[in-house]
């Protein structure tokens, strides 16, 4: 039945909290103008619960100067500095803008990353035990430029492109978890080539999809190149 066709489906659900605030007693900033469209705020505050230093990055988003992207390392879960991002991103400015797992060498966002309408990479919620269930927010911005800040579960499905029929669950996209027991989903944005994953414990199954048809099904040991036209 695979060989009909395959789609991956993300399904957002969106929940509100709400967090109380402390009362301003006194506050100072430092403005500075980065570029047109975009200034940075250094606001230090007193409050009734103690000091705050903010660091704000204030951006017009219909100023066409102005475009706000996603950055991350050419290799996912390769860790850099925001600096070293921002410089090969040539951008003009970047703000730290997810949780890691600062014990592993090769460690990936915990959140989900979309660009140009795409999921770049993200863990499956209730698999990975991430996202909303732990109060991990997500910054979303729409075709019309409204910005969205919420608690968004996210769930990871392959489904028949004809008839809608759930094949699987995958636990993640270019995220392999450890232990890989559920499927993940794997293209040219994890790498070349599924190598990095194989090892004798895990007796890895490899599906090769091509322009929606499976072209090649991998036994363990043997590493599968990740095509440009598939995954």
């Amino acid at each position: 039945y695979l060989s009909t066709g395959v789609l991956a489906v993300m399904a957002l659900s969106a929940s509100n909290i709400f967090a109380s605030t402390p009362e301003l007693l006194h506050s100072s900033q430092h403005i500075q103008t980065i570029t047109k469209g975009a200034t940075y705020i250094a606001d230090s505050r007193l409050t009734s619960a103690g000091w705050q230093d903010l660091h704000i990055l204030e951006v017009d988003l219909e100023d066409p100067n102005i475009q706000v992207r996603p950055i991350q390392a050419s290799n996912i879960g390769e860790k850099q500095t925001i600096l070293s991002l921002v410089q090969a991103a040539d951008a003009v400015a970047g703000v730290n803008a997810d949780f890691f797992n600062m014990g592993q060498t090769n460690a990936p966002s915990f959140g989900l990353v979309i660009e140009d309408g795409k999921v770049s990479h993200g863990y499956d919620d209730k698999i990975s035990g991430l996202g909303a269930s732990k109060d991990m927010g997500t910054m979303i911005i729409d075709h019309d430029k409204n910005v969205m800040l919420e608690y968004f579960s996210v769930n990871f499905t392959i489904q028949d492109a004809y008839t809608g029929t759930v094949l699987t669950t995958l636990s993640s996209i270019n995220k392999p978890m450890k232990g890989l027991r559920i499927p993940a989903y794997l293209d040219r944005s994890y790498g070349p080539t599924t190598s990095p994953l194989e090892t004798p414990d895990k007796k890895l199954y490899k599906i090769v999809v091509e322009e929606d048809v499976v072209t090649k099904i991998l036994e363990p040991d043997t590493p599968a190149n990740i095509p440009q036209n598939g995954y």
